[in-house]
């Protein structure tokens, strides 16, 4: 960016679980966007962000503690121009079909 500040995507996980025996564990995968000057300021950041916002527990009926696990990987955009459409974010897998899974996972999760 021309501003001196660069746009960095954080990969972040959650976890939400409940001694209740009908709540199924669940997990988040959060991506964050920082922007700021380089990379382990935008890690600081996105740690600052998850532990701040992350980490708590409610009742609404049954209680569930939702907290963060850890940041997974910090990555650079691929792009910095603001423009219509853009890619701002890539992850680069080997094994499709576990990908697949996941996905399908991901998907069909109880709500």
């Amino acid at each position: 960016m021309s501003n001196g500040i660069d746009v960095y995507y954080a990969e972040a996980l959650v976890k939400s679980e409940s001694p209740d025996p009908n709540f199924i564990t669940t997990y988040e995968w959060i991506i964050l966007q920082v922007d700021t000057q380089d990379v382990d300021i935008a890690k600081e950041k996105a740690l600052q962000y998850m532990k701040e916002h992350y980490n708590h527990s409610y009742q609404g009926g049954v209680w569930i503690d939702v907290s963060f696990i850890r940041i997974v990987t910090m990555n650079p955009s691929v792009e910095t121009e603001k423009r219509d459409v853009m890619e701002i974010y890539s992850c680069f897998f080997t094994d499709l079909q576990a990908f697949e899974k996941w996905r399908e996972a991901f998907l069909n999760r109880p709500e």
